[in-house]
């Protein structure tokens, strides 16, 4: 309740996907129970995971609601049940958490839905502190190279570079997204993509004028690769980005060629000790995205 005189605190509903690390996600949601902002609930979304497995997070956190998914929906299917709760509750904003966020800048959500209000963007990302090979690195939105079949980090001397030889489209990368309830679709995310790439899709479509970072809040990416190194991990990114093109009519000659020439030797180096079922799985992925059947609108244009 907002005091007498103030005016009325926008409800947010904070939901942490829960797929795989349960350390991790007991982290996250005690660090979101330290913010400073007045008026928000927590939603646990525990997506394919036994229920069991979060009969701990129950115990200490008490206040937190848990919606139990049968099976994986991957983070677009999870994170699309989080926002349907949102609605349902009378939140206006979501803010969707991967589970190895932390947060350590507490008045971070107060920025952020101020800004949200002020500027009238659908989706804002704070920036992310990411700890990878303990080095910290701090990256304010990415880039979408159409044209190179890449995506790096913004401000990043990859991205510098192929920025000069290249056009680009900004994204936010899905791991702390604020969502303004009333500006999103319904759906919001592309389930066909499970993992990967939706939040360039998303980005894609509601263009760059209702897309931006909110350079005064921040959170803590530990990475943790819940999803691990595995072929997997890289079979899905392939299927997705072949989909991510034809979705959006990038798919074109030199898409094909930067797919195969830039994309995939890039990818490869992560898996040197498997490079023959690596390339199986390149091509079974690269097929399977050009069959995929594609749902959602293409990029709108300005309002």
């Amino acid at each position: 309740m907002a005091e007498p005189g103030e005016a009325p605190v926008s409800r947010v509903t904070i939901a942490v996907i829960h797929w795989g690390n349960i350390n991790d996600t007991m982290a996250c949601v005690g660090s979101v129970f330290k913010l400073h902002y007045k008026t928000f609930d927590v939603l646990v979304v525990n997506n394919g995971m036994p229920p069991d497995s979060l009969r701990e997070l129950g115990l200490e956190f008490p206040r937190v609601t848990v919606k139990h998914l049968e099976k994986n929906t991957g983070f677009a299917g999870a994170s699309n049940t989080a926002i349907a709760y949102a609605r349902n509750s009378g939140s206006s904003f979501v803010w969707l958490l991967n589970n190895d966020i932390l947060v350590d800048d507490f008045s971070c959500l107060n920025t952020m839905v101020d800004e949200a209000v002020k500027s009238g963007k659908a989706v804002l990302s704070p920036l992310q502190v990411v700890f990878s090979r303990r080095k910290p690195r701090i990256y304010s939105g990415a880039l979408f190279f159409p044209a190179l079949a890449l995506t790096f980090h913004g401000g990043t001397v990859p991205g510098w570079f192929f920025g000069r030889i290249s056009w680009s489209l900004p994204f936010l990368s899905g791991a702390a997204l604020l969502l303004n309830l009333k500006r999103i679709p319904d759906p919001f995310f592309d389930e066909e993509f499970f993992a990967y790439y939706e939040d360039v899709d998303v980005c894609l479509r509601l263009g760059p004028w209702q897309i931006g970072v909110c350079e005064e809040a921040s959170i803590i990416h530990k990475v943790s690769g819940s999803t691990g190194g595995s072929l997997w991990k890289h079979y899905m990114k392939a299927r997705n980005l072949v989909y991510l093109a034809r979705k959006h009519g990038m798919f074109t000659r030199r898409f094909v060629f930067c797919y195969w020439f830039l994309f995939v030797p890039m990818e490869a180096r992560k898996y040197l000790l498997h490079p023959f079922e690596y390339f199986r799985q390149t091509r079974r992925a690269w097929w399977k995205g050009r069959e995929m059947r594609v749902t959602g609108a293409v990029s709108p244009e300005p309002q």
